[in-house]
């Protein structure tokens, strides 16, 4: 049985991935979540966006893998809760491939201006556009996130607050906040 803290935060990652809002998940979800992350990057270079969404396919095909009795390719919250804790157990090193792929996509989507870095601004827009999150939430997401005050954050710092997010147990984890309030 998950922790409060960990059920709460898998909620709200479950409930931004339901791009359309019917309760369930699926591959439709993700090709739209694509879309919006397309609009975000402002790419609009036709392999790179094939790249996204190849990404985004094998990130959806990873969850399918964990979760039994998906009716018609529809993800339920607490089968896809199940499909994040049940891999961080019993294969640990596919998990963590997850998270890297997971990032590099983010990573890469948020860095618009390609200097290995994410600004605020940058972190405000793939919070605000592709998550539907608030300027409050983004702000207090980006200022955790920028836990040495530099003003951006880097891909480690990015990796580490999403392991966080999915695996900490610390209310006051700065990873928890990664998107928004939960």
């Amino acid at each position: 049985m998950l922790d409060d803290v960990r059920s709460q935060k898998l909620a709200k990652l479950f409930k931004v991935l339901d791009v359309d809002g019917d309760g369930a998940v699926s591959v439709a979800d993700y090709e739209a979540l694509g879309a919006r992350l397309a609009t975000v990057s402002g790419q609009r270079d036709p392999g790179k966006v094939a790249e996204m969404q190849e990404t985004l396919k094998q990130i959806w095909e990873e969850f399918q893998l964990a979760v039994a009795g998906a009716e018609g390719g529809q993800v339920t919250e607490s089968q896809f809760v199940h499909s994040l804790v049940a891999p961080q157990a019993s294969d640990p090193v596919r998990f963590s491939q997850f998270i890297g792929l997971t990032c590099n996509l983010l990573f890469g989507v948020a860095d618009a201006d390609g200097d290995n870095r994410i600004s605020r601004a940058e972190h405000m827009l793939l919070g605000k556009e592709a998550f539907g999150l608030s300027d409050m939430e983004t702000a207090e997401s980006f200022d955790k996130l920028d836990y040495w005050n530099r003003g951006y954050a880097t891909m480690d710092q990015y990796a580490i607050a999403y392991t966080e997010f999915l695996t900490s147990t610390e209310p006051k984890a700065n990873g928890n906040s990664l998107l928004g309030n939960y």
